[in-house]
């Protein structure tokens, strides 16, 4: 019932306060609690002199009705014990009904300072007597008074520094973490080549995560926030980097958000969501993609905070730019909350060179179109490549020669098969070479693509190998279906 209106307990207190526990009575006091504050309450039979500074803070007007004498154990009387029609003040001298009679009893000695705060602490106790029974019989109730003593006991606490509290994913600190990038209906070669190129610059003396951010793809409404077909989706993406880099995989621990807060203790998860949300305005928020408009997208972006604090890592890897943005907003809350007793280390961000792979260099919205896919069959593996932009002589802007690149030194050699009036056969061991060779025009555009064609099947097929396996078969059923269901709307 501690309230502004009610004076506070202790001298020159025009209200109770929150930072001192000893200027008021609180639901949770025990008998004891009661019997000091009331003994050592403020208990004035004349006016205080007015220095002005009371209504110079406004305090005088949190007082309806003019009070000079601001005594608050004759304020207790009234406005707790005596507020109720039919309410009785009990003391070793008399029983009262009405205040009036307390207060002038009081004043003119008939009522000691020592018989009114005795009735004062009884009658408190009386009404606070079934609120402690409620606490101490009823278990949700008792564990609920158990953490506001708990909270009430650190925020009072000045000589201890606050604890920052988080979620601690086992076997997850220091180590090196790559976030997956939300799914969509396709998984292109592109995409694949970016994941796999990150992971293999981790540094292989940390544990290496591959974080899969289910539940916050469902946050973000990612296929109409369906965790079936995120999930198969995602399943689609860790089967593929499984049958293309089956060594890398080997030391790559695949994490699922949505298990890691399950298996954990997911309130400390969502603690740390709060905290972020409580640390940085919308705006900030807004920062990352200006066009996003739903609620879920700021959800969804302190939950990311969430996931670096309650994983601990060393190393945050990233190729995209809106991954970027988003590590870097957990590093500046880390930044902020580094004084707090248990904070983790701040991590450091590593953002790697984006692997393009447009086809068609934005001429073509249709990523099945602009894109290798990685369940197209070997005629669209040849289609798109023999259709992508390759410009004699262009370096700077080569789809071709970045996939030869990445998918045609895996065997330590890049092969060219052409005619003799072309320059015949050439093995290249190294992309400079093959690069020096196309800028000077020595190597035609005609005769890198049939190769290149030939190292991207390759890769494909890793995939189409295992297309007939069940849970392909499972992971397509769903995907299709969704497909399907886009279709029709």
């Amino acid at each position: 019932w501690a309230h502004h209106m009610l004076y506070g307990l202790l001298p020159g207190q025009a209200k109770m306060s929150k930072s001192n526990p000893d200027s008021a009575i609180f639901m949770e006091d025990t008998k004891e609690d009661v019997e000091r504050k009331i003994m050592n309450a403020h208990c004035p039979k004349e006016p205080e002199k007015d220095d002005g500074k009371a209504e110079q803070d406004g305090e005088d007007s949190l007082q309806i009705i003019k009070d000079p004498l601001k005594n608050p154990c004759l304020d207790y009387v009234k406005n707790i014990i005596l507020s109720t029609p039919g309410a009785k003040f009990v003391t070793e001298k008399k029983t009262y009904t009405d205040f009036e009679n307390v207060k002038s009893d009081f004043l003119s000695g008939v009522l000691s300072e020592n018989q009114l705060k005795k009735g004062i602490i009884s009658c408190i106790n009386e009404l606070l007597e079934p609120v402690r029974k409620h606490f101490k019989e009823n278990e949700f109730a008792r564990d609920v008074l158990e953490k506001v003593k708990e909270f009430k006991k650190e925020s009072t606490n000045t000589t201890q520094p606050k604890t920052f509290k988080s979620l601690k994913i086992e076997g997850t600190e220091n180590c090196s973490v790559v976030f997956a990038p939300f799914p969509s209906t396709t998984l292109s070669v592109g995409h694949v080549l970016n994941i796999i190129s990150t992971l293999q610059r981790a540094p292989k003396s940390n544990p290496l995560i591959l974080w899969i951010p289910n539940w916050s793809a469902v946050v973000n409404n990612v296929f109409d926030g369906s965790l079936k077909v995120i999930d198969a989706a995602y399943s689609f993406l860790i089967e593929t980097l499984k049958f293309v880099a089956p060594e890398l995989m080997e030391r790559v621990k695949v994490v699922h958000q949505k298990d890691a807060i399950l298996q954990n203790n997911s309130g400390d998860y969502w603690i740390s969501v709060i905290n972020a949300g409580r640390h940085f305005p919308v705006s900030r928020i807004c920062e990352i993609d200006p066009t996003k408009e739903n609620a879920g997208f700021v959800i969804g972006s302190l939950m990311h905070v969430a996931d670096i604090v309650s994983l601990r890592p060393a190393l945050v890897f990233s190729t995209d730019g809106h991954l970027s943005k988003l590590h870097q907003l957990a590093v500046d809350f880390l930044n902020h909350s580094s004084s707090l007793s248990g904070a983790p280390k701040v991590p450091e961000l590593k953002v790697e060179k984006h692997i393009v792979t447009d086809l068609l260099i934005g001429a073509e919205n249709d990523e099945t179109k602009r894109e290798i896919l990685m369940n197209d069959q070997a005629a669209d593996v040849k289609k798109k490549i023999n259709r992508s932009f390759c410009e004699p002589s262009n370096v700077e802007v080569c789809p071709p020669l970045i996939l030869a690149e990445h998918l045609g030194f895996t065997n330590s050699k890049f092969s060219i098969s052409r005619k003799e009036e072309n320059g015949g056969n050439k093995d290249y061991s190294t992309i400079a070479d093959l690069r020096s060779d196309f800028a000077s025009g020595a190597l035609h555009p005609g005769d890198l693509k049939p190769s290149v064609i030939k190292v991207v099947d390759q890769f494909v097929q890793k995939v189409r190998d295992h297309s007939k396996d069940a849970k392909m078969k499972t992971i397509d059923a769903i995907l299709s279906a969704y497909i399907k269901k886009l279709e029709k709307k």
